[in-house]
């Protein structure tokens, strides 16, 4: 039997992704070739044998040594032990399982039943999911992904979270780490990177806010301090992967393309903004593929404004910007709204960008 190890990360600047064939959906790794999936049919999905539909996955915590031990920091110094105990980490392990698990839309159910004192480290591929310490991990955490082929698709068996050090001393006062985790727990799901927001500049600087709200967890943005909240583009992709029952008949989708001087515009991002009662309710993003399609699904009944424009930061989406993608575009919004219906794609929407010198504002 085939098998892979992967290594996503939130802050280490790039997610390794299984092979796949287009990009014109929201970010999965990909069960079939070498790049994101098309569509959330191609979707990596966790092999039913380790988690079935409607049962709930556990995830327990390691009696790793590196809880209680003293450690180096870069410069050589000696710290003390991040933790007492390991069972300081388990109630913040819980809120961001938790984070997942209560998208209404999703059949998620996540737990952690607390450390188990026979497992001091991760096994990899043994079909427990583990929280351990990892004095490797130089920026701080990343899901460690196993996935094993099955026929023709990849699966996913198994996924472990570690810790460094540093981050499991502040786990429990900064709740940047347990924004982490949530992000962390997201790749394990079987999500990639989203798109950040395009900025809105608030006299702030460089932290500049999103313009249709929070961006998503699993983006690369900015957040104000919401860190435990997941936007709707996180709950949409989520849905996706594991929808509840019945769901996937309440949502349809809107596809296209998008086009540069006559020419395809690949690999820039497109966001649906769900408009209630003429108010910004929240954004659902995806990325064109080569030749400039997009399928933006999972979308609730109702009227959706369109914007288009280029990626924004490289270290979220490397396997992206490695092909080429239409950085020197203008931004654009179609503000006529598009209707999307339950059970079906609203197709042939056409967005069509202007050439302009904006690739010297992509965040390295």
């Amino acid at each position: 039997m085939r098998r892979k190890w992967l290594r996503a990360a939130m802050l280490a600047g790039a997610v390794i992704a299984l092979p796949g064939s287009d990009v014109s959906g929201y970010r999965f790794f990909n069960s079939n070739t070498d790049l994101p999936p098309a569509a959330p049919a191609d979707a990596v999905r966790w092999d039913e044998s380790v988690w079935a539909p409607g049962t709930t996955l556990t995830w327990v915590v390691a009696a790793d040594p590196g809880w209680t031990a003293p450690w180096t920091d870069e410069t050589g110094a000696e710290r003390q032990p991040p933790l007492a105990s390991p069972d300081q980490v388990v109630p913040y392990v819980a809120q961001a399982l938790e984070a997942w698990s209560a998208i209404e839309s999703a059949d998620i159910r996540w737990e952690v039943s607390g450390v188990d004192a026979d497992l001091d480290h991760a096994e990899r591929g043994d079909g427990q999911p583990t929280i351990f310490v990892d004095p490797e991990a130089e920026r701080g955490s990343y899901a460690g992904i196993r996935m094993e082929r099955v026929g023709e698709t990849w699966k996913v068996v198994d996924c472990d979270v570690p810790l460094a050090p540093f981050a499991a001393a502040a786990v429990a006062t900064e709740p940047w780490w347990t924004f982490v985790l949530i992000h962390e727990f997201g790749h394990c799901l079987g999500l990639l990177h989203a798109g950040a927001y395009p900025r809105i500049d608030e006299g702030r600087g460089q932290d500049l806010r999103g313009a249709f709200g929070i961006d998503p967890l699993m983006s690369y943005g900015s957040f104000y301090g919401d860190l435990v909240h997941l936007a709707l583009d996180d709950h949409t992709g989520a849905s996706l992967l594991r929808p509840a029952p019945g769901w996937r008949g309440t949502v349809g989708g809107i596809a296209g393309v998008v086009t540069v001087q006559d020419d395809p515009a690949p690999f820039v991002q497109v966001f649906a903004i769900r408009l209630s009662d003429g108010i910004d309710r929240g954004a659902v993003g995806s990325f064109t593929n080569e030749e400039g399609a997009f399928l933006l699904a999972g979308l609730e009944p109702g009227r959706y404004l369109l914007w288009a424009g280029p990626l924004n930061v490289v270290y979220a989406h490397g396997d992206l910007f490695a092909r080429g993608p239409a950085l020197d575009v203008s931004e654009w919004a179609l503000m006529r709204p598009v209707i999307v219906r339950p059970g079906g794609t609203t197709d042939g929407i056409e967005i069509v960008l202007s050439p302009a010198r904006r690739g010297s504002n992509v965040t390295q």
